[in-house]
C-alpha cells in the first residue's frame, strides 16, 4: 500500500508539473495573443490614417487641378503683362513667349508656356512688378523661373538716368489631364 501511495504521490507531482507547464504555456500564449491584438489594432489605426491621408492628398490634387486654367492664352497674358507693367510704372522693353507645349509630371499632363521679359524702371517699381506676378491670382498657375537684374545708366537730354533692368523668365501652366 505504501508503494501505491508513493506512486500516486509521484504521479500527482508529475501531473502537477505538467499542469504547471501547460498553465505557463497558456499564460505565454495569452500574452502573445494580447500583444498581437495590440499590434493589429495599431496596424488598423495606421491603415485608417493612411487612407485618410490618401483621401486628403487626392482632394488637394483635385483642388490644384481645378485652380489651373484649361489653357494658357498667350495673347491674354501678353495683354495682362503689358497692363501690369504700365500700372507699375515699368517699361516692358521685350516680351516673347513660347508656343504652349505638353509636359508631364507625376503622371499629370500640363500645358506650359514660357515667357521671357526684359523690364526697365526704378528698382522699387521693378520689384513691385515681380511681387504682383508672384502673388496675383491671375498668375496662380505661374512660376518665376529666374530674374537677373542689373543697374543701368543712360545718357538722356535731361542728364544721366539710372534704372534697373531685369531679365525675367516666367512659366505659365494649364491642366491638360491624366
Amino acid at each position: 500500500m505504501y508503494l501505491d501511495y508513493s506512486k500516486q504521490i509521484n504521479l500527482q507531482k508529475t501531473e502537477q508539473q505538467s499542469l504547471n507547464a501547460v498553465q505557463a504555456n497558456l499564460d505565454k500564449l495569452n500574452k502573445n495573443k494580447a500583444d498581437q491584438n495590440a499590434e493589429l489594432k495599431t496596424a488598423q489605426e495606421q491603415i485608417a490614417r493612411l487612407k485618410t491621408d490618401q483621401l486628403n492628398a487626392e482632394q488637394l490634387l483635385e483642388d490644384e487641378r481645378q485652380s489651373l486654367p484649361d489653357n494658357v492664352d498667350n495673347i491674354d497674358y501678353n495683354e495682362i503683362l503689358f497692363s501690369l507693367a504700365d500700372s507699375c510704372n515699368v517699361t516692358l522693353m521685350s516680351l516673347s513667349s513660347s508656343e504652349p507645349a505638353a509636359k508631364s509630371e507625376n503622371g499629370v499632363m500640363f500645358i506650359v508656356s514660357n515667357y521671357a521679359l526684359i523690364l526697365k524702371g526704378a528698382n522699387a517699381d521693378v520689384l513691385n512688378f515681380l511681387h504682383i506676378i508672384a502673388v496675383d491670382s491671375r498668375f496662380i498657375n505661374g512660376t518665376i523661373n529666374s530674374v537677373n537684374t542689373s543697374a543701368v545708366e543712360e545718357d538722356t537730354p535731361q542728364g544721366t538716368m539710372q534704372y534697373t533692368q531685369a531679365d525675367v523668365s516666367l512659366s505659365l501652366y494649364a491642366y491638360e489631364g491624366i
